[in-house]
């Protein structure tokens, strides 16, 4: 008998750009489940209904939304994904946070910002590990 391994999650905030970030490493089902569990009430329905038809066309997900005064960050990565490893599918969900972020606070990656780009999704790849 095979057992379903439990996903994986971690969240965090980062204070400056007032975000919240949730992550999870697991089946899109486990993730559909993990978020609804993991995000506040006052989610609206549609950013569900969005999510959830993206996240079965894909091996890895960012999505965020605004609840209330809170910006929050949804990041998915497939456990069983095949198309590429897990570090590859994370740094690229990175990328997508950190235009997520950035993008909010009024940057656009050129090439007086990359920098702030390459080092905010370092960050956020450092906070990803754990999962990996």
């Amino acid at each position: 008998m095979s057992r379903t391994r439990r996903p994986k999650a971690v969240s965090w905030t980062d204070d400056l750009y007032h975000a919240t970030f949730h992550a999870v490493l697991g089946t899109a089902s486990q993730a559909k489940r993990e978020f609804r569990r993991l995000l506040p009430k006052g989610v609206p329905p549609e950013f569900f209904a969005e999510f959830d038809k993206d996240i079965d066309e894909t091996s890895g997900l960012c999505s965020a939304v605004h609840i209330g005064g809170t910006f929050t960050v949804c990041i998915w990565i497939d456990s069983a994904a095949t198309i590429a490893p897990r570090d590859i599918i994370a740094a690229h969900e990175a990328l997508h946070a950190t235009a997520e972020v950035l993008g909010r606070a009024g940057l656009t990656m050129g090439p007086e910002t990359v920098e702030a780009f390459t080092y905010y999704q370092g960050w956020v790849l450092s906070r990803l590990r754990g999962l990996l």
